[in-house]
């Protein structure tokens, strides 16, 4: 008797739960809670990204490095039939 009085409250207390989860979110209350968070987070990122200290680098980028050479093949290489002889 104990169990199914257990069994009843817990899915009671189960749909009692869902039905406020439910009523909560699909609240305009909430809709609004949500957009009024989402505007200060964007606001608080951005000012903290204003903050932030720039790094100045001396290096010009646009200078371009020929690595041609070590990219190229030696020729004086052996050949793989060479060294099976």
């Amino acid at each position: 008797m104990r169990l199914l009085l257990l069994k009843i409250a817990s899915i009671f207390s189960i749909f009692i739960f869902f039905y406020f989860i439910i009523l909560f979110y699909l609240s305009e209350n909430f809709k609004t809670k949500v957009l009024q968070s989402r505007k200060s987070h964007d606001s608080l990122l951005f000012s903290y990204g204003m903050k932030l200290p720039k790094t100045e680098v001396n290096k010009n980028f646009k200078i371009f490095i020929d690595n041609s050479d070590y990219f190229k093949k030696i020729d004086d290489e052996p050949k793989f039939w060479e060294l099976v002889k």
